[in-house]
């Protein structure tokens, strides 16, 4: 069940926010796990309340889609209204500044839930009318013990798949998904390579990632993952410099400069 990621200290600050009537929380998670058992919460505590979510369109949430939130408010009247923003980041600064009329004028029991793991590309204005709520990742035992009482694995194969994610959702597809699994155990034997293998190993790997930004992008970040775990057993200044290395070379990727020189230009650190 979904509520079982929220503990009972963090449903209960939750539901004392919405019976205090603070009308905006904004909620800093990547989990989708952690906004249905939020929602599920709110459903379960207000049940004659009204829920209406939105998320981006094409990757944005432009002006129009905070008029029909609005359009809305002003028609549709019930004992509470729970206003969803998924991704709340991508709202642009028109729609921003949109809403944040909603916000400097509430109407009673209208109350809004923003959901951002970046809650930094929301204008000051807008972060300083919410209640920021920051939901603590889930932890890899939690995950462990999840998926031990959720499916058939055995112990290594958790332990396989903890190691590759902390994300339930996405732990859950790896479990049912035997060859996505052996996927992802390509991919960090190939981020092993591009830790520890010899040059024209690394240049190899890297070859196959030329044509995909995603993929490289994944590559990496396993890369940066088996770091981290050698940076707590082994300390270095070369392993600390390496992993550097690789952050940057995300950003980089981010930025769309090419795959081929950052990956090269990674292999040859």
């Amino acid at each position: 069940m979904d509520l079982d990621f929220l503990d009972q200290k963090t449903k209960d600050q939750i539901i004392n926010l919405f019976k205090n009537n603070r009308q905006t929380i904004l909620f800093q998670t990547n989990e989708n796990i952690k906004k249905r058992a939020i929602v599920d919460l709110l459903k379960s505590s207000f049940k004659k309340a009204n829920f209406v979510s939105y998320q981006p369109i094409d990757g944005k949430i432009k002006i129009d889609i905070i008029r029909q939130i609005n359009s809305e408010l002003l028609t549709k009247r019930s004992q509470r209204q729970f206003i969803i923003i998924e991704q709340a980041e991508k709202m642009n600064q028109a729609a921003q500044n949109a809403f944040l009329k909603s916000l400097e004028e509430p109407i009673r029991g209208v109350f809004f839930l923003l959901f951002t793991n970046q809650p930094e590309l929301l204008l000051s204005t807008v972060r300083s009318r919410a209640i920021y709520f920051k939901l603590a990742k889930t932890s890899k035992q939690q995950l462990a013990e999840k998926l031990s009482k959720n499916t058939k694995l055995n112990k290594q194969q958790i332990s396989q798949i903890c190691f590759l994610t902390s994300d339930f959702e996405q732990a859950s597809q790896l479990a049912s998904k035997p060859k996505l699994l052996s996927q992802k155990k390509q991919l960090v034997e190939q981020a092993k390579i591009m830790i520890e293998g010899e040059l024209e190993q690394k240049l190899l790997v890297t070859s196959q990632y030329f044509k995909d930004r995603e993929q490289a992008i994944e590559l990496i970040k396993m890369m940066i993952s088996l770091y981290r775990v050698l940076l707590v057993k082994n300390y270095s200044k070369r392993l600390h410099h390496q992993t550097t290395a690789a952050l940057e070379a995300v950003k980089k990727l981010d930025n769309n400069q090419s795959v081929k020189l950052v990956l090269t230009k990674l292999a040859l650190a």
